[in-house]
């Protein structure tokens, strides 16, 4: 199944006019990703359409990935940085997740962006969290049981759409060459 050219020009017409991607994508329930590798959609046979979950929505995707969905955002954003170490805030005692994102190239990487671990600390308002490394399945242990299959895969989707999106936003050369100018 594939979508037609004047389907299409209507998503990207929708998307010009600042139309949420997950709104645009309930009218077309076939549609599962827009795969930047190969710059097609991904389609599901109609048989296993499944309604996304409405709760989420374009402006809620930073809110999201420093609430509860940072382990999903963090997964997103290794796609572009595979080797890219999986760090955490915890409290003093390390017991606890406040916080997972990536570092890159000596910042802070989550879906609103680099930062110093200073400026991470201050969004989260606690400079007494304690910023370290952790790994992959830390990660899936700690935060896997706290959703169900049907918001991560939503989450995972939306993020997914955004880093596609503004992908020049979170190129670490970009940064670097803004440092410099």
């Amino acid at each position: 199944m594939s979508i037609d050219s004047s389907e299409l020009d209507e998503i990207k017409r929708q998307l010009r006019q600042g139309k949420a991607l997950t709104e645009i994508l309930a009218q077309y329930p076939n549609i599962e990703f827009w795969d930047a590798r190969i710059q097609t959609w991904n389609v599901r046979p109609p048989f296993v359409k499944q309604p996304p979950h409405y709760e989420f929505t374009e402006k809620t995707v930073c809110e999201l990935a420093r609430g509860g969905y940072c382990y999903i955002a963090c997964k997103v954003l290794r796609e572009l940085y595979p080797d890219a170490p999986i760090w955490r805030l915890t409290d003093a005692r390390g017991e606890n997740y406040a916080h997972v994102f990536l570092w890159v190239g000596d910042y802070a990487l989550d879906l609103c962006g680099f930062l110093t671990i200073d400026e991470l600390k201050s969004a989260f308002n606690d400079q007494q969290l304690v910023a370290e490394e952790t790994t992959a399945e830390n990660v899936r242990r700690y935060f896997g049981r706290n959703d169900s299959h049907k918001d991560q895969r939503t989450a995972e989707r939306l993020f997914r759409a955004h880093m596609n999106r503004h992908r020049w936003f979170y190129n670490i050369e970009r940064l670097w060459k803004s440092q410099t100018d």
